[in-house]
């Protein structure tokens, strides 16, 4: 674990720190107490201040590389202690992370533990906007948007909504590390990083100020937590990607990937499919300049409508995959517009294909648009 000079000045409970910080960096590990001219990179040291300043008999400082802290009337002895327990609490923090990485459900106890370290409730929900964790310690009347998020298990889709066309949701969900976003619609300022797992887009982080202000010393923090969420989906990336196995399967057909033709037998059998069968894919993307807002929630409703097929999603768009031999309801575009929401734009292609054979290889051929 390291952290920066910021994030030990924004921790230690003096009123007259002069802080000095001109890199910032993270790389701090350990705290000494200063004995030497010899200063380690990886260390913060802590002396009296006379040590740097001449006729400085009484106060603290702290030096790290090219960052320092001055805390007048201070006793060091004391200063040095806190930096410690500083280290310790942020040491004893990811260990928990870590630990909770072969814990089922932990994402609400990953946020919990980490309460103490941002003290601001923490979101974190699927791209279709249902909640996979929130921060257990704060109650609804902290903000009216909180309690909605807790009423609704998450973001309805009036909010997402709202959002997209409000916020630019489109063009928050492109963050892939912790950036500050300044609210439109009066809510408070928040910490926004999009969660991927195995290369998917499988959720997002929002660290609100709800409790207190956002300082710039915790960006580095927020990514710690949510390398660990990531981490934490990949393990169990079966619950939290909105890809199903057999959309797996049905990605590497359709991207011309050579298949195995027992595993295409395997494949086609548990949907009591034939391989002589003729198949249509609907393409359905949301028509929007960035990342998609609404097209995981249309995912849940396509899913429900079209139960005797297969829908997935895929680089930014849901498929779905219809067997026109066996399903007689046959659908078109307009059966699928029916179900897609009226006040969003999304654009539907569709083609058709066949499974034909090479040697000892079975692959997808193209049929007809």
């Amino acid at each position: 674990m390291k952290i920066s000079m910021w994030n030990i000045y924004a921790r230690l409970k003096y009123d007259n720190i002069v802080a000095m910080i001109r890199d910032g960096s993270e790389t701090i590990e350990t705290a000494r107490w200063i004995v030497s001219s010899f200063l380690n990179e990886k260390t913060v040291y802590v002396g009296e201040a006379s040590v740097f300043f001449y006729r400085s008999n009484e106060g603290t400082v702290l030096v790290h590389r090219n960052d320092l802290l001055l805390i007048p009337n201070s006793d060091a002895e004391e200063v040095f202690n806190e930096v410690c327990s500083i280290l310790e609490q942020f040491r004893e923090w990811e260990k928990t992370l870590n630990a909770l990485l072969e814990s089922e459900n932990a994402l609400t106890k990953m946020l919990d533990c980490s309460d103490s370290i941002f003290e601001n409730p923490i979101f974190v929900y699927a791209p279709d906007g249902k909640s996979l964790a929130t921060s257990s310690h704060y109650p609804p009347e902290i903000n009216w948007h909180w309690a909605e998020i807790l009423k609704n298990n998450g973001l309805s889709e009036e909010r997402m909504k709202i959002l997209r066309d409000q916020s630019n949701l489109t063009r928050v969900f492109q963050d892939l590390t912790p950036t500050f976003h300044e609210s439109k619609i009066g809510l408070t300022n928040y910490i926004h990083c999009s969660i991927l797992a195995n290369h998917y887009m499988a959720g997002h982080f929002v660290l609100f100020s709800m409790n207190k202000a956002l300082s710039q010393e915790i960006l580095p923090l927020c990514n710690i937590l949510v390398s660990y969420i990531s981490r934490y989906m990949e393990r169990y990336y079966a619950k939290y990607s909105s890809t199903s196995h057999l959309g797996k399967i049905a990605i590497s057909m359709l991207s011309n990937i050579d298949y195995d033709e027992e595993d295409l037998s395997l494949f086609l059998s548990s949907l009591k499919w034939e391989s002589t069968d003729t198949y249509k894919i609907f393409a359905v993307r949301e028509n929007v300049p960035q990342e998609p807002v609404m097209l995981n929630r249309m995912y849940i409703r396509l899913a429900e409508t079209f139960v005797d097929s297969i829908v997935f999603c895929y680089k930014k768009q849901l498929i779905i995959l219809e067997n026109c031999t066996r399903d007689k309801k046959c659908w078109t575009t307009n059966n699928i517009w029916l179900h897609l929401s009226r006040r969003t734009t999304f654009v539907v292609s569709v083609r058709y294909f066949v499974v034909s054979k090479n040697v000892g290889n079975t692959m997808i051929r193209h049929v007809m648009n």
